[in-house]
């Protein structure tokens, strides 16, 4: 479904056409992508639900998917697309257990400026 919506986007771009993207970034340790795991998994869980709740998340059980810098780079590029300018905003605070045991490093709202790769 994402990947479905960037090609869209990306085939309204002209020659010198950029899209803007917000997005909130969880930048892991180590492990690139096991914030984005855990979290989903924490979210998609009827029964870890009551625990979710308690740490901010209100999914109903659906499952959350939130990407690092890293991961939102990889996708829009099997789209066609590059990053060409970042923008971070000030990091979100959140308890050291929560972080460590999510491996997040760090999270925070980042504005992205794309274009097709190889266009000017």
């Amino acid at each position: 479904m994402i990947m479905e919506t960037i090609r869209d986007l990306e085939k309204l771009l002209t020659e010198r056409g950029r899209l803007s993207i917000i997005e909130i970034v969880y930048d892991a340790y180590a492990i690139d992508r096991l914030p984005s795991k855990l979290i989903f998994g924490v979210t998609a869980s009827r029964i870890l639900a009551p625990l979710a709740r308690k740490l901010g998340a209100n999914s109903a059980g659906c499952g959350v998917c939130y990407m690092s810098l890293k991961q939102l780079h990889d996708l829009l590029a099997q789209a066609g697309l590059e990053i060409v300018e970042t923008r971070d905003f000030d990091d979100y605070r959140h308890p050291a257990p929560v972080k460590l045991g999510l491996h997040i490093r760090r999270i925070r709202p980042c504005l992205l400026w794309v274009r097709r790769i190889g266009e000017e």
